[in-house]
C-alpha cells in the first residue's frame, strides 16, 4: 500500500495509526537521503515480510520511484486540478461510477 500526501504532518498522523494497528511502514520524505530512499523502496518491492505501507511526501516521491510492491495507492490530498484527458480524470470517473453502483446495489435498485 502506498500513501501519498504533500503534507509530512499528515504522513506522521497516518504513521501513528499504522503503529497502533501494528502495520510495518516506512516513510520517504525530504529528510531521507537518496541511499536510504532506495533501500526503503527495495525492501517494499521485494520483501513480502517487510514493509507493508510506504508513506511518501509528494515532493520527495515525485520522481524516480518504482513502487511495484504496492497494490493500492491513496492520495490523501491533491495539489493540482484534475485536467481533462488525464489519468487523474479517469480515476475520478471510476470513483464516481463505483460510488453510484454501490448506492444502487445497497438500495436494491442495481
Amino acid at each position: 500500500c502506498v500513501v501519498v500526501s504533500q503534507w509530512t504532518s499528515m504522513l506522521k498522523i497516518v504513521a501513528i495509526h499504522l503503529d497502533k494497528l501494528g502495520l510495518k511502514h516506512a516513510t520517504v520524505d525530504g529528510s531521507v537521503n537518496p541511499k536510504q530512499r532506495m533501500d526503503i523502496v527495495e525492501e517494499f518491492n521485494n520483501n513480502p515480510k517487510g514493509t507493508k505501507v510506504i508513506l511518501i511526501s509528494l515532493l520527495a516521491g515525485g520522481v524516480g520511484l518504482n513502487l511495484i510492491g504496492g497494490n493500492h495507492l491513496f492520495l490523501l490530498d491533491m495539489h493540482w486540478f484534475v485536467c481533462e484527458g488525464t489519468v487523474e480524470e479517469k480515476i475520478s470517473e471510476l470513483q464516481t461510477n463505483k460510488k453510484e453502483l454501490a448506492q444502487k446495489v445497497l438500495s436494491g435498485k442495481g
